[in-house]
């Protein structure tokens, strides 16, 4: 079952276009993200529609057996028996649920402060509070392995338990919380039954599966192949491999010169504050002994993406990037290739990328189109990028390189020509994706006229000293 809900927000329920309230008497248009400037508080709902499903020993049912029809007094009956059960709960046990504050310093996307959240128990409704609080009580009894894996499911399984989860019309089901990397505002949140079986996306019972499979897998040890199905994953002897949490700008675990390859992922300037997504689930993971309190008082430090556009940002950001950077080339063999994504409409993530490298003394000196859109329906736009650009690198005394603008046309030229090819085989870049390219290409344009400038200073050199 899930339940609909509308804001009536400030007073009335005024007419929505694009994010900006209209007022029916007025005409005074604001915001809908400066809604608690306005309301001093955050979005209240309503309960107004729910989709049921046959009843009877639950399968899994199509679209076709669904019906939505609009909340009648029994259904709001059942919510505000579950809002006094909460209260109760509360009463007894004022731990019951995870306060955690919203930090609201070094944000860099402000949304939920904007909407007038305080506390990240104000994204979860009622009844969803209450089935947290619940389960988590069960789940703190557990101890061992299966107390683990239950808390990993419980955790994963927060993302479709709460107030900004969306609900997709086309496909008739739940759209998470950061489908869309970033917190946004949902007009209409869903509900769904957190206890169904078979049908329902994001349920307690769907997130212990998926903990379920992923143990399977990793006891199997088998991976796919392109041609040839499934096949067995090489073991290694305990204590070949090393996983670790860790920042990158210290590597002192690894010893110098002793890395073939580093498939690595640098953050994409100042595009995703993963620190302040990822903070969502701090309180249940300090409720839960996940993590310590201490992580509930900001986000993590030693983040290398920065917020802001402007370039003191861009000048911290490859600042940063360039010590991890030294890092890694330091645990490098002297024929060792680096390998990473990387994508970014602003030249200035490129050009703080291309410095960053430039002082590791890494060159990158390929770079081609990977496919990796995530498909993100209406927030999906044009110019949108759908293909991260891969870029291969060696290690090279490289000195210093100009600005990467100097070469936006040889870029340009390289990165139609990747058009061109993929168009052949039934792919179209985005404007966006061209320009990503273009980037890249200039990037490796500027170190490759580096490169020829040093070459041609050495051997001047070399003919002064003979």
């Amino acid at each position: 079952m899930a339940d609909f809900c509308s804001a009536p927000w400030p007073v009335f329920t005024p007419p929505l276009t694009r994010g900006t309230a209209i007022c029916p008497c007025c005409g005074q248009r604001d915001r809908l993200i400066d809604a608690a400037k306005f309301t001093g508080r955050s979005p209240r709902f309503r309960l107004f529609a729910v989709e049921t499903i046959p009843a009877g020993v639950e399968k899994r049912y199509p679209n076709t057996h669904r019906r939505i029809r609009a909340a009648n007094a029994n259904d709001i009956a059942v919510y505000e028996a579950a809002q006094a059960r909460l209260q109760a709960e509360l009463r007894r046990d004022p731990d019951f649920l995870a306060p955690g504050p919203i930090p609201k310093e070094r944000r860099s996307d402000n949304r939920l402060v904007q909407y007038g959240y305080e506390d990240y128990g104000d994204l979860f409704g009622a009844r969803q509070k209450l089935h947290l609080g619940l389960l988590a009580r069960e789940i703190g009894r557990r101890n061992g392995t299966v107390g683990e894996a239950m808390k990993i499911a419980f955790s994963d399984h927060l993302t479709t338990n709460n107030m900004l989860c969306a609900y997709a019309g086309g496909w008739r089901r739940l759209t998470g919380l950061f489908s869309i990397r970033a917190y946004r505002h949902i007009a209409r949140p869903v509900e769904l039954n957190p206890w169904l079986e078979k049908n329902g996306r994001g349920t307690f019972p769907n997130a212990v599966r998926a903990v379920q499979r992923a143990a399977k897998a990793m006891r199997e040890a088998t991976e796919p192949t392109i041609t040839d199905g499934p096949r067995a994953v090489r073991w290694f002897e305990q204590g070949s491999w090393d996983v670790r949490c860790q920042d990158a700008r210290d590597l002192s675990h690894i010893a110098d010169a002793s890395v073939d390859l580093v498939l690595t992922d640098p953050p994409y300037f100042n595009y995703i504050a993963y620190s302040e997504l990822g903070h969502f689930f701090a309180p249940w993971m300090v409720k839960l002994g996940i993590v310590g309190p201490e992580h509930l008082k900001g986000f993590p430090t030693g983040q290398l993406a920065k917020p802001g556009n402007g370039l003191d940002a861009a000048e911290t950001f490859g600042n940063s990037l360039a010590e991890a950077l030294v890092e890694v080339r330091r645990t490098c063999k002297p024929a060792a290739r680096i390998v990473f994504t990387y994508q970014n409409l602003d030249g200035r993530g490129w050009q703080s990328l291309a410095s960053a490298l430039a002082v590791s003394n890494i060159r990158p000196v390929r770079i081609w189109p990977m496919y990796g859109d995530s498909s993100g329906g209406l927030h999906k736009r044009a110019n949108s990028i759908s293909w991260d650009c891969v870029v291969l690198c060696r290690l090279e005394d490289v000195g210093s390189v100009g600005p990467i603008a100097d070469h936006m046309s040889a870029g340009e030229i390289k990165a139609m020509s990747w058009s061109e090819r993929l168009k052949q085989e039934g792919h179209n870049l985005a404007p966006g994706d061209i320009r990503n390219l273009t980037h890249a290409a200039a990037m490796v344009e500027s170190f490759d006229c580096a490169a020829n400038i040093s070459t041609e200073r050495r051997s001047e050199q070399t003919r002064a000293t003979v």
